[in-house]
């Protein structure tokens, strides 16, 4: 079983300073459930597992760069990191039975390409691991085995 080890964030949406969540306890991954006041990075943290897995180096709710939204890279990068010269990036750690792997994802124009830890942990998978609106009503509102198909 593949697990995430941690999560690295800097320059991304609102984690400006680098930061890292521990999804694990040693050797051992823990389920992580996270609540807090609006405004706090929650959605970010989310963002950012979007982003790293996403084929575009965007994330699927903003689309790609568009003149007239704010979409694409430049929605990704934290509002003050280019003017205190911080690299915009996502790190993944994973842990399966044998090994740690896992690298790093900047944010640049143009979208650099998925990561080699990101495609093997792709290729793992047949869900996307974010699940958001239209697709998370149609979800929630199938019935038994068709929700899993």
């Amino acid at each position: 079983m593949t697990t995430i080890n941690y999560i690295s964030l800097q320059g991304f949406r609102a984690y400006l300073m680098h930061q890292t969540i521990e999804m694990s306890v040693g050797d051992k991954p823990r389920s992580v459930s996270i609540f807090a006041p609006n405004a706090t990075g929650k959605s970010s943290l989310a963002d950012s597992i979007d982003f790293y897995f996403s084929e575009d180096g965007t994330l699927t709710r903003l689309g790609r760069q568009r003149s007239d939204v704010n979409s694409g890279p430049s929605a990704l990068k934290s509002h003050q990191a280019e003017a205190q010269n911080i690299d915009t990036q996502v790190e993944l750690n994973f842990r399966d039975d044998q090994t740690k792997f896992g690298d790093v994802r900047s944010v640049s124009t143009p979208p650099s390409a998925r990561t080699a830890a990101a495609q093997t942990i792709k290729g793992l998978t047949s869900v996307d691991f974010i699940v958001r609106g239209k697709e998370l009503d149609q979800f929630v509102l199938e019935s038994g085995e068709k929700r899993y198909e």
